[in-house]
């Protein structure tokens, strides 16, 4: 599966129902991928927001070897 993504979620709902719902597509997502997404390592990072009549989109990557990336800044 791509290392990005993006979640579609209709605005009707509730906050706290929204969260959950991106949490359970994003947690459907990282379980699919190819190369297995590893928490002490990896992040899930939101790069891109919009939103339309019916509905948020989030678009979310992949980020990889989180603390190498630290350590160069």
């Amino acid at each position: 599966m791509s290392e990005s993504t993006i979640i579609s979620i209709p605005k009707k709902l509730p906050l706290s129902e929204r969260i959950s719902n991106a949490k359970k597509k994003i947690s459907k997502w990282t379980d699919s991928l190819d190369k297995p997404f590893d928490d002490k390592t990896d992040a899930v990072q939101l790069t891109k927001f919009a939103r339309n009549e019916k509905e948020f989109l989030y678009q979310y990557i992949i980020v990889r070897d989180r603390k190498i990336s630290r350590k160069r800044w």
